[in-house]
């Protein structure tokens, strides 16, 4: 099945270690399920910059916490940024990594994003 991905792509690579084998940063999700794509075509192509304020990780996966600027459309309660993860650890686990308990410590950065929206496929 495929689902409408609004997302702000990084720009370029951040210069933070993995602490686990698989993954690499790309993306932060905006809107996962976008029911209308029209409503969002405009803001296909914007650049921008965002504030990385910690990083965050447990003991299955690591993400970069998020600042975005005003007026940039996100669902959600944590912006961030999937670093890495161990094998067979879903990248969406970050969502909830972020909610329960895990280490945090200050990183901070500047990250360019351009804003897509695309399809993805699920299970």
């Amino acid at each position: 099945m495929k689902v409408e991905i609004l997302w702000a792509v990084l720009l370029d690579p951040i210069p933070v270690e993995a602490r686990y084998s698989c993954g690499s940063p790309h993306h932060v999700t905006l809107i996962y399920g976008v029911t209308d794509p029209e409503l969002w075509r405009g803001w296909v192509g914007m650049e921008f910059e965002a504030l990385v304020w910690a990083e965050a990780w447990d003991d299955r996966i690591q993400a970069l916490r998020v600042h975005l600027p005003e007026g940039i459309p996100y669902e959600g309660q944590d912006p961030h940024v999937t670093v890495s993860y161990c094998e067979g650890v879903e990248p969406v686990e970050s969502n909830a990594m972020l909610q329960g308990i895990h280490v945090e410590r200050e990183w901070k950065g500047i990250l360019r994003l351009r804003v897509e929206l695309r399809a993805s496929s699920f299970l």
